[in-house]
């Protein structure tokens, strides 16, 4: 029957590409996010909040509806001690990410904690059984060749641009770099303010008579989100329409070919 209509209406038979984006395409777009004229938004949080929504999105694969779904309840910052004996502390960001769909029913979620050294190559991933949501540690890079594809530095700013931090005196970077774990400890907590768990890290920008601000409480929608990367997608020349779930391809086509990937669950 569908062959029939298909050519009783002269209908493509051939299946729709499915756009696909990796590190060098994530590469253009943030490019041209912060450096072209044409790139505009109503209020800049957008840009950054976009710049984080697209690393997070390659590196997690998760769903545009995980992203956007983020509180502040949902975000543990630590300071580690240097696994090369360094004085300065290593800074792990933990996200945890809910409303991810599972294949068949609910998933199990995997914890991803990655501890990179200075040499950036020594990974390790633990795994739990929580159902419906997945969390995922952002390690700081020592010597980072590109901070451009760095999610730690976009979200830092985002909790900063937000004084989310619970300490009065952690209003900065440089508040924060100075900070030291105490000897026999091997990690200091950095809570954020109790106050502002329920708040969405991504959010929509409210227009009012006076001024044009961010919300406190509405979170970023879907609807607003999309244009924007297809925007930006035009703008930098991409040949596809650029979209979350393009990232979403591009992480699992990466785990694929992955050698490490096929050695650890050999």
């Amino acid at each position: 029957m569908r062959q029939r209509l298909a050519i009783a209406h002269n209908l493509r038979k051939d299946k729709k590409k499915k756009p696909v984006l990796h590190a060098e395409d994530e590469f253009e777009l943030l490019r041209t996010l912060y450096t072209s004229t044409e790139t505009t938004f109503p209020h800049e949080r957008y840009r950054v909040q976009l710049a984080l929504i697209m690393q997070l999105a390659g590196i997690t694969g998760n769903r545009p509806s995980a992203l956007l779904a983020v509180r502040y309840q949902h975000v543990k910052v630590t300071l580690l001690q240097d696994p090369d004996g360094g004085e300065q502390p290593r800074v792990l960001i933990e996200i945890v990410f809910n409303h991810t769909k599972g294949y068949l029913g609910e998933k199990d979620a995997y914890v991803f904690t990655l501890h990179i050294t200075s040499a950036a190559v020594s990974r390790y991933i633990g795994v739990t059984n929580e159902l419906d949501s997945n969390e995922f540690g952002i390690p700081d890079v020592p010597n980072e060749p590109c901070l451009l594809l760095c999610p730690h530095i976009t979200m830092l700013a985002l909790l900063f641009a937000d004084q989310a931090f619970a300490a009065s005196s952690l209003t900065s970077p440089e508040h924060l770099f100075r900070l030291r774990i105490a000897p026999g400890q091997k990690q200091l907590p950095l809570p954020l303010k109790e106050e502002m768990a329920a708040r969405p890290l991504f959010r929509r920008c409210k227009s009012t008579v006076k001024s044009l601000h961010m919300s406190e409480e509405e979170a970023l929608a879907d609807t607003t989100l999309r244009p924007q990367m297809i925007n930006l997608g035009s703008i930098t020349g991409m040949e596809l329409p650029t979209g979350p779930y393009t990232f979403r391809r591009g992480n699992g086509q990466a785990l694929d070919n992955s050698s490490k990937w096929t050695r650890i669950f050999a």
